[in-house]
């Protein structure tokens, strides 16, 4: 999908995109920690931040939040949103380099 984004749009809008996506990544995942416990809620953030994923083509974060949102067992949910926040921070520095 990046590279769909890439070669149909300027290259400033897919730079604001992305921007937007880093920046609403981070608040989501943030808005995850805030919510664990309310499932309803925690499945909702997930699910916009999967969402907010395909359409920039990182799929391994979509497929980390669609796991959480098939499997949100809470015992377990704290090592999943950790592991989406490790992929958010695993793309953000592929897109710096």
């Amino acid at each position: 999908m990046l590279e769909s984004l890439r070669a149909h749009l300027p290259p400033e809008r897919v730079e604001r995109i992305l921007q937007r996506f880093q920046d609403d990544a981070e608040a989501l995942v943030q808005e995850m920690h805030e919510v664990i416990d309310e499932p309803t809620t925690l499945g909702r953030t997930v699910h916009r931040l999967r969402g907010k994923s395909l359409v920039v083509g990182a799929d391994a974060l979509a497929s980390l939040c669609a796991d959480l949102e098939r499997h949100p067992a809470a015992d377990d949910r704290q090592t999943q949103i950790t592991a989406i926040g490790a992929e958010i921070q695993r793309l953000k520095q592929a897109l710096a380099d």
